[in-house]
């Protein structure tokens, strides 16, 4: 599949990778390094040797949850209407189970060195009429004491760039999942090894694809070069945490209604969620589909997938600079015109 997706690129792109190399899941291709070859240019990408399934650990087990839920249950359940109720409502422990929260944790950096021309502009004194620089000699125009030097600057840029988003709807902030990556966790091979009678582990809403795409956008910039030496592009972790949610639903005998109580397992945050969690039913996703990547690129060339991505982007970032260039050379070719 990787083999055809390069094929594809090199017919709609005319680019050439350097390496192919055929793989056969989500983590072949996570761990691939190619580089595509723009004319004279190389752009190196690499990925993680291999992507993460990792699982928070409990800070609070379940007697620890338990009494906070049952500490807090009245104010979470109640709320107000509870509160100026005159009847009191008697809630029982109807079931509890622990449930696993996806979130992603991505990471990359880019780094680019070039060549670039340049022209200095050197206050000389009134009557200085040539500077001579390293065997270069510098007519200073008799307009204005000032030495125009020409050369070129050696330049380097690096970036980096950090994804840290809940892979479920309505899930925590970016900035309310960084303690948990302080937490003590583990790794994994696969989420089959969470499922037990008592846990849920959430479906994956957002995908690896296209948070990887987001980091490639973002860590590909365009830089100011007529040589370009250097240019790498590196996913350097890709990681899939679970934090552990416990969770307890209480049901009122009376009113046969039932309220959900969760109570966070790393912080011991009790809340209230807007609707009543139940325990899903159904199979759990393999590693390959959780990660999967090489189809992050077909909103922009269907199939094409991560090679068509890259090469499609690289391409259009060699036209904006060439046609930058032109314009330079342009606008410098009517200047001269004129002075003649």
């Amino acid at each position: 599949m990787l083999k055809q997706s390069f094929a594809q690129i090199a017919r709609l792109n005319k680019v050439q990778p350097a390496q192919e190399e055929q793989r056969s899941s989500l983590c072949s291709i996570a761990n691939q390094s190619e580089q595509y070859c723009l004319g004279v240019a190389v752009i190196d990408f690499k990925f993680p040797k291999r992507s993460e399934l990792r699982v928070i650990d409990q800070v609070h087990k379940r007697t620890d949850a338990e009494r906070l839920a049952e500490e807090n249950k009245e104010g979470v359940i109640g709320g107000l209407a509870r509160a100026i109720s005159r009847k009191k409502s008697e809630w029982a422990l109807a079931d509890y189970f622990v449930k696993y929260e996806p979130f992603w944790h991505i990471t990359g950096d880019s780094f680019f060195e070039y060549i670039r021309k340049a022209q200095y502009h050197v206050d000389v004194k009134p009557e200085v009429r040539s500077v001579k620089i390293s065997q270069q000699v510098v007519e200073v125009n008799g307009d204005k004491p000032v030495a125009v030097i020409s050369g070129d600057e050696h330049c380097f840029e690096k970036y980096n760039h950090e994804i840290l988003i809940s892979a479920c709807t309505h899930g925590k902030s970016k900035d309310a999942l960084k303690p948990y990556l302080e937490a003590k966790s583990r790794t994994i091979k696969s989420t089959k090894e969470l499922m037990k009678a008592d846990i849920d582990v959430l479906p994956i809403e957002t995908r690896a694809s296209f948070l990887v795409s987001e980091m490639v956008k973002q860590l590909l910039k365009p830089v100011q070069a007529d040589k370009i030496i250097k240019e790498k592009i590196a996913i350097k972790k890709l990681a899939l945490y679970f934090r552990p949610i416990h969770v307890f639903n209480y049901k009122d005998d009376e009113s046969c209604k039932m309220k959900t109580v969760e109570v966070d397992a790393v912080t011991g945050e009790v809340h209230k969620p807007s609707v009543l969690v139940q325990k899903l039913r159904g199979a759990t996703p393999t590693k390959d589909i959780l990660f999967d990547v090489g189809g992050f690129a077909d909103c922009i060339i269907p199939g094409a997938g991560l090679g068509s991505f890259i090469g499609k982007n690289l391409m259009k970032y060699r036209r904006r600079k060439k046609a930058k260039r032109a314009m330079e050379s342009s606008k410098s070719a009517a200047e001269g015109k004129r002075l003649n």
